[in-house]
């Protein structure tokens, strides 16, 4: 591949990345030498279809690390990766591939769930659907896969979660069996939440300071002292504080979710998922940063 082309892939990869850690990867070193080494090796892995080397750099920039270095993008399974970009452009034999790569997670899916062949059969179709057809704005919901982890595990949750849909559409969930088996498979949607706390921590907490930098020094004082100190807030009307105590949680979770939709550009689904985590450590995560002296 010529310098131009190594170029163009560079420029499409920074083009897709979300500000503000766009600025960080301007600075990474030997970038484009990089993403060609990257699509030329996921080229390999999948040689029954292709993606353009400037295709996939867009998809690898629009789920590019924060933290940006040449290790942060190792880290990702981009042969993976390779493969949902192809399924989500439409490249030809991409679908085949996929369902031949991941055939033993949909077994594995389903394989106690006591569906019948018909079920089953709409079921998978219903799946397909929601992966690779664009029925709403955020697009296909291949586009979901990050590449953090390996699209294997991804697809297994996406299963049991569209077979807990499923169930639930069909009036007959109540009253089956295998309702009691389908608890050891939700233990997958488990696993995903906590990569989101192993993944997204550090994410959050630069968030998080953003928006209680927003605040006034007099509203952070008074969840300091209402979090820190313990007081009673005798006198001070305490309805009135309680409101306004409850509001501000409110202002910081708000503004907490627009700071990490700008910074980790991830789809609603995903955000919603964060911030049911967060919401549920807000306190605690008020007592760690304002635990200094108050202003």
């Amino acid at each position: 591949m010529s310098e131009s082309e190594r170029k163009a892939m560079r420029e499409a990869f920074l083009a897709s990345v979300v500000e503000p850690a766009r600025a960080d990867w301007l600075q990474v070193a030997e970038l484009g030498p990089q993403l060609l080494s990257l699509w030329e090796t996921a080229k390999a892995a999948w040689p029954t279809f292709a993606v353009s080397s400037e295709k996939f750099a867009m998809y690898l920039g629009d789920r590019a690390p924060a933290a940006a270095s040449g290790c942060a993008l190792q880290a990702l399974h981009t042969t993976d990766l390779y493969l949902a970009c192809a399924c989500s452009v439409g490249a030809q034999n991409a679908l085949v591939a996929f369902e031949k790569h991941c055939a033993n997670e949909w077994n594995r899916g389903v394989a106690r769930l006591s569906l019948t062949e018909t079920d089953a059969t709409e079921l998978k179709q219903t799946l397909r659907t929601r992966l690779f057809v664009a029925s709403t704005e955020s697009g296909e919901q291949i586009r979901r896969y990050s590449g953090r982890g390996a699209i294997r595990a991804w697809y297994r949750t996406t299963v049991v979660r569209a077979a807990i849909d499923y169930r639930r559409a069909s009036d007959r969930m109540e009253h089956n069996q295998a309702l009691h088996e389908l608890d050891e498979q939700v233990a997958f949607v488990d696993l995903e939440l906590d990569y989101l706390k192993r993944n997204y921590r550090d994410e959050f907490k630069h968030c998080f300071h953003e928006a209680l930098r927003s605040l006034t020094s007099e509203e952070r004082n008074l969840l300091r002292y209402q979090l820190l100190e313990e007081l009673s807030l005798a006198g001070l009307h305490l309805s009135s504080i309680a409101r306004r105590l409850e509001r501000l949680r409110e202002r910081l979770l708000e503004r907490t979710r627009e700071h990490l939709q700008q910074r980790l550009g991830v789809d609603a689904g995903e955000l919603d998922s964060i911030m049911r985590l967060i919401g549920s450590r807000l306190d605690v995560s008020i007592s760690a940063v304002l635990g200094g002296a108050k202003e």
